[in-house]
């Protein structure tokens, strides 16, 4: 990694969340310090954020069991 500022760790950031629940790809650093808060997903269609998630009314699946970690 050849982060040199907080700038460019922030801009790898949101690289990993292209197309992820959580996209963040088009929130720029400047917008992140300069506002209040900005919801995500926050993508190239919504650059200023998104005010609801799954207003497409597609939900991730449910899952029938509870995934644990650890050892008991």
């Amino acid at each position: 990694m050849s982060w040199t500022t907080p700038e460019d760790a922030w801009r790898d950031f949101t690289g990993l969340t292209r197309g992820r629940t959580c996209d963040q790809s088009a929130l720029t650093y400047d917008q992140l310090r300069n506002s209040a808060g900005i919801q995500w997903p926050c993508t190239d269609d919504a650059p200023h954020g998104t005010q609801r998630l799954y207003t497409d009314h597609t939900f991730p699946p449910a899952r029938r069991t509870a995934r644990t970690t650890g050892t008991t």
